[in-house]
């Protein structure tokens, strides 16, 4: 289950960057995971990185990455696996609607579903994040 108006915000940070999809995951994952957030292909147009094309075995680094390192902004759930380019990431929270999914990443806590949670709009991630593309 996606983000609450991550397409939106997708659709929006389009317009002012270019949009990779970068995963630790395989290319297919990555594809898939392209495929869900942009059904229509227009927003990633084919821009999808996996761990395969990573020149890290368990870190991402933004040297396969077109563009000028001081004009790229990452917003990923994970710094850890950003150890060179912690300057361009914001992080956000990771999103586990379903229990299931929270219990696999044993993360604390209950998951979306479990607390009833509804996007109220002014405090989401997504808010917070078109906020700094503007500033950009």
């Amino acid at each position: 289950k996606l983000r609450p108006r991550a397409r939106e915000f997708l659709r929006a940070a389009s317009a002012m960057c270019q949009l990779y999809v970068y995963t630790m995951g395989d290319k297919n994952y990555a594809r898939e995971m392209a495929k869900i957030l942009d059904p229509t292909g227009e927003l990633f147009n084919g821009r999808v990185i996996a761990n395969s094309d990573s020149t890290c075995s368990r870190t991402k680094d933004l040297d396969i990455v077109l563009g000028a390192e001081g004009s790229v902004l990452i917003v990923d759930d994970t710094d850890r696996v950003w150890p060179h380019n912690l300057a361009n990431l914001i992080r956000i929270d990771r999103y586990h609607f379903f229990p299931q999914s929270a219990a696999g990443f044993r993360q604390p806590g209950r998951s979306v579903l479990e607390r009833a949670w509804k996007d109220e709009g002014a405090n989401g991630d997504r808010e917070q994040l078109r906020d700094v593309l503007r500033v950009i």
